[in-house]
Parts: C-alpha cells; sequence; structure tokens
C-alpha cells in the first residue's frame, strides 16, 4: 500500500472512531455529521468523500463486500455443498484475525447498531441483499433450479449463523477467535440436521 492510500485508510478509520465515540456518548440520532467531522478534523466535504451518510460509517464495509464475497462462492467446487461453500468464504474472508484498534472497531460498531433501532433497520436491509444475492449465486450451481427455495433457505441459515457468531465474539469482548466460533457454529448445525439434507 503507497503512501497515498495509508493517509486515506488513516483519515478514514479516524472518522469512523471519532464517529463510534460520539454514537456511545451521545447516541446515534442526535450526533450531526459536523461533529463527527469536526472531532476528526476534517471538512464536511472530506466526510462525504469517505461516506454518504452518517449510517454508512457503520455499514460501509458489509456493502462493499458483498461482490467480492460472492464472487468467491462462485469460484467454489461445484460439488461441494452450498451451506460448506459459504462456509469456506466466510473463513477466507475472516482468515486474518482482527486485534487492537481494530477489535475495538468492531465492538463498538456491533453496539451502537443492537442500541439503536433505526440502524437495526438498516442492518436488517442489508441482512437481506447480502442473503438475495448469495441466494442468486447459488442458484446458478449446477443441479439447482432457479427459483429453488432451498437457496433461500440456505443463504438465510447461514446468515442466521454469522450473526449468533458475531453476537458471541461480542459477548466475549472479542476475546475468542471469531473463526473458531463459527465452524462451531456451522458445526453444531450440522449436527442438528437429518444427514443428505442441505442445509
Amino acid at each position: 500500500m503507497g503512501l497515498r492510500e495509508r493517509k486515506k485508510l488513516a483519515t478514514r478509520h479516524r472518522i469512523v472512531d471519532v464517529a463510534l465515540e460520539r454514537f456511545a456518548e451521545n447516541g446515534y440520532d442526535v450526533t450531526t455529521v459536523e461533529e463527527i467531522a469536526n472531532d476528526a478534523e476534517v471538512s464536511v466535504t472530506t466526510f462525504f468523500r469517505y461516506f454518504r451518510s452518517k449510517e454508512e460509517v457503520l455499514f460501509i464495509d458489509a456493502e462493499w463486500t458483498v461482490p467480492d464475497f460472492c464472487a468467491a462462492l462462485e469460484a467454489r467446487p461445484t460439488h461441494e455443498p452450498d451451506l460448506e461453500a459459504i462456509h469456506q468464504v466466510l473463513r477466507m474472508f475472516r482468515v486474518r484475525e482482527v486485534h487492537g484498534d481494530e477489535r475495538q472497531r468492531r465492538l463498538r460498531q456491533h453496539r451502537v447498531v443492537a442500541d439503536t433501532p433505526v440502524l437495526r433497520g438498516r442492518a436488517h436491509l442489508v441482512a437481506q441483499r447480502w442473503q438475495r444475492e448469495v441466494a442468486a449465486v447459488l442458484a446458478k450451481r449446477p443441479g439447482t433450479f432457479p427459483d429453488n427455495r432451498n437457496v433461500r433457505l440456505t443463504a438465510a441459515i447461514a446468515f442466521t449463523i454469522v450473526s449468533f457468531a458475531d453476537d458471541e465474539w461480542c459477548a466475549h469482548e472479542g476475546a475468542v477467535n471469531w473463526l473458531t466460533i463459527l465452524d462451531d457454529a456451522f458445526d453444531s448445525h450440522a449436527a442438528l440436521t437429518p444427514s443428505g439434507l442441505d442445509p
């Protein structure tokens, strides 16, 4: 990563960090973009170069990763069961466990969203998009009918497992490896599911 990219990333992280601090102290609803920009020592114009709204501070990573996630899922071996394919792509995307500032950043994001009704609504929309696009990829796999309800169910189950892993990780203050929690959750689901069925 070049110097310019590092500076842009540092600015982005600074905006996110001060926004999360404001949200935690004063509440999301009453916090303004102007306050965030002032705390981050950037102009409001600069803020909007990085984020379209204060809401996007909390969700931009989730929005950006959907296309890459779906491309990686489409590249998985066709003989692999759908849910296992999703599991492996999730592991690829989170192979580097977060530490230090990034861990605290994710914990704060999770708490702010959980504590703010309007953000929980946005999180639901993000989840719906993820499930819809993942299901569309699964529907292209050999032997699957495009309108097969099982692909929608598989995507919904996978998202539920991810949400469970996130909640558990945050409940442990990030002290437990997220991939370990994810793997255990997929294993638990497999133990509950009759053999021969996917999901």
